[in-house]
């Protein structure tokens, strides 16, 4: 696999492809994810519990404050006078 400075990572696609299918069942099925936290409990969950198995987790902290920033974020373009040249068609936005 790695090899010395030339950084051959991988002798074919076949070996890079098995390495990528583990890290993705490492990354999905093992890995607790640090915003997947159940209620009541401290230590958080792997995606796959959570996404295939239906495990309930609490909202992250943070979901709160970035909910409010979007809505005052979208509050002051409303009153936003962009010259037409300037502001998006309303198809892009959409």
């Amino acid at each position: 696999m790695l090899r010395g400075r030339g950084f051959v990572l991988y002798s074919n696609p076949g070996e890079a492809r098995a390495s990528l299918d583990v890290f993705r069942q490492r990354y999905n099925d093992v890995r607790p994810h640090w915003a997947l936290v159940p209620s009541g409990q401290r230590d958080p969950l792997a995606p796959a519990d959570v996404y295939v198995h239906g495990r309930t987790v609490e909202l992250p902290k943070w979901q709160a404050w970035a909910k409010a920033a979007k809505e005052k974020l979208k509050k002051m373009a409303e009153g936003a006078h962009l010259p037409s040249s300037v502001a998006p068609a309303a198809e892009a936005v959409a």
